[in-house]
């Protein structure tokens, strides 16, 4: 959140830190983690959407044109911005495949190179059981089907101690690693 908001503002122009504008860089930061967790999270294989190759050919380009401009971080991240609502735009209307969503997450890691502000989670960056978390997560939504309110809560806040966030969506349970 603190590169966030380093490089938000143009290096020429004074920086006027506050806590309001970490929150506002910690807000930012988790619509990027919540925009990874949605594109790993479509699986369908449908036909993939001819405007996504458009959409990111554009993004990338507008990018680097804005980076070349004398370094100005914060015009580009206007334009990813910009992207990361279309695409946003795309998973809402279910309109993206998992081919699509495999070059979306490939253009946000061409951006993140730049920026680094993206943490996608790999197999091998934490140390956590994989298994256990979607066991206990399974056990939480059995629970929960069964009216057993208390036993859902105590598992929820057992991995919210261990820093384990879940979310529950139409689709599911999802979970990430609190940072």
């Amino acid at each position: 959140s603190i590169r966030y908001l380093l490089i938000s503002s143009h290096y020429r122009k004074q920086l006027n830190f506050t806590l309001e504008g970490l929150h506002q860089a910690d807000q930012a930061i988790e619509r990027l983690d919540n925009l990874v967790l949605r594109l790993h999270d479509i699986k369908t294989d449908a036909a993939g959407n001819p405007d996504v190759p458009q959409i990111i050919n554009t993004t990338l380009g507008d990018f680097a044109e804005c980076v070349d401009d004398d370094l100005n971080i914060s015009r580009g991240m206007g334009v990813f911005f910009d992207f990361v609502h279309k695409v946003n735009s795309l998973i809402d209307a279910e309109s993206l495949g998992s081919g699509d969503a495999q070059k979306i997450l490939e253009a946000l890691h061409a951006v993140d190179s730049v920026l680094g502000i993206i943490f996608f989670r790999t197999s091998d960056s934490a140390d956590v059981d994989e298994e256990r978390i979607e066991s206990l997560i399974n056990e939480r939504n059995e629970a929960r089907k069964n009216k057993d309110f208390q036993r859902a809560d105590e598992i929820r806040n057992m991995l919210t101690k261990e820093g384990v966030i879940l979310e529950d969506t139409k689709d599911g349970t999802r979970w990430k690693i609190k940072k």
